[in-house]
């Protein structure tokens, strides 16, 4: 006979929300996450309650009335072949210290997938799990990745950028002033382009009926990608707690073609400007430069010492990244994978087309974290 495990599963209520911050705090201390602050009532019900995609499946494992281990799975709306689809993206699995390798990761992950398919989620997605989760996603659960997403980054003020590594502010400021000049000469190599000088760019605080016009005439240039109209760029960069995001659209001719999501962090004792989202017409396709060059004049200003994104390399951006002097960071130097896995639940005529790499639009703004 089969023992019995000394836990059981079930779904989270409202009444457990102090104990699974509690182990989602323990569960995810040490990782570059920020998951000390951002693990709190007022995150997690903006995440899980208010999102636009229809809230969140939680589920818990429980032992002796503590709870050890916790998922949840974000219902998200993706536009799959230009069809709405519901996806289960699943966030914060955690397990107890004390209760790991006992099974508990892969039975909350099987329930999760049953509970997706009465849900009517066709697919699910496990955004950048980090490296000790992402083998059990895809050796346990039966995740499969669908794309290691590449992280740009361009420099802005190298004599920090040394000082860090080196950790010698001398050193750097001597190494910064005989690589200046061969910096600027790449810099202005790489300048973005003002292809054309009829977009007008301001800042926004608000999304209306403009951006909702905008989406529908956007959505159609990647065959899967999260739909973005104006409720979920409310709920984005509007609602999110504790956390100020800048955005700038483009207009031309009093017609909104593009907008470009940004916000401030420190990473690694540095200062990073990270570019959020991104967006513009198809027959805008100009427009990006422009808001582009906006964002990297407004981190100058304020003193970012490197900007970073992440891009897939089949979209267009990913060439105008490149254009504006933005470097891959390649695998091996790179702390942090972005791994994109997912899985089909329910197998549909798009099924294929969701698991393809080339038919996606990815950005920092469909991760939880920034």
């Amino acid at each position: 006979m089969h023992e019995q495990p000394a836990w059981r599963l079930r779904k989270a209520n409202p009444q457990d929300i102090d104990a699974i911050i509690q182990l989602l705090k323990e569960g995810f201390s040490g990782y570059w996450t920020s998951a000390q602050y951002i693990y709190n009532r007022e995150f997690l019900e903006w995440l899980y309650r208010a999102n636009p995609g229809g809230g969140a499946i939680t589920l818990v494992a429980e032992s002796g009335g503590e709870i050890i281990g916790h998922l949840s799975s974000i219902l998200e709306r993706f536009r799959v072949q230009g069809s709405l689809s519901s996806v289960g993206v699943a966030v914060h699995l955690a397990i107890h210290p004390n209760s790991r390798r006992k099974g508990i990761f892969k039975s909350l992950g099987e329930q999760m997938q049953e509970e997706l398919k009465q849900s009517n989620a066709a697919f699910s997605l496990a955004v950048f799990p980090n490296d000790k989760s992402r083998p059990g996603f895809l050796n346990k659960l039966n995740f499969s990745a669908i794309a290691d997403v590449p992280l740009l980054v361009k420099p802005l003020q190298i004599k920090n950028i040394l000082a860090r590594i080196t950790n010698k502010p001398s050193l750097a400021a001597a190494f910064s002033f005989f690589l200046r000049p061969a910096y600027q000469a790449v810099s202005q190599q790489c300048r973005i382009k003002k292809d054309d000088n009829h977009f007008k760019i301001i800042p926004i605080s608000s999304f209306g009926a403009e951006f909702d016009l905008f989406w529908k005439q956007a959505n159609a240039q990647a065959k899967v990608i999260q739909e973005r109209d104006a409720r979920f760029l409310h709920w984005r960069f509007n609602q999110r707690p504790k956390q100020n995001y800048s955005v700038a659209a483009a207009f031309k001719d009093e017609e909104l073609v593009g907008y470009i999501a940004t916000r401030k962090a420190d990473i690694f004792s540095l200062k990073a400007g990270i570019i959020m989202d991104y967006l513009v017409l198809p027959q805008a396709q100009a427009a990006f430069h422009p808001l582009l060059e906006y964002a990297l004049t407004s981190f100058k200003k304020d003193g970012v010492d490197f900007c970073l994104s992440a891009c897939l390399k089949n979209n267009i951006y990913y060439r105008k990244f490149k254009q504006g002097g933005f470097l891959a960071i390649p695998a091996k130097l790179n702390p942090r994978k972005f791994i994109l896995t997912g899985k089909i639940n329910t197998k549909t005529p798009d099924s294929k087309m969701f698991m393809d790499k080339k038919n996606w639009f990815f950005t920092f703004a469909d991760w939880d974290v920034f």
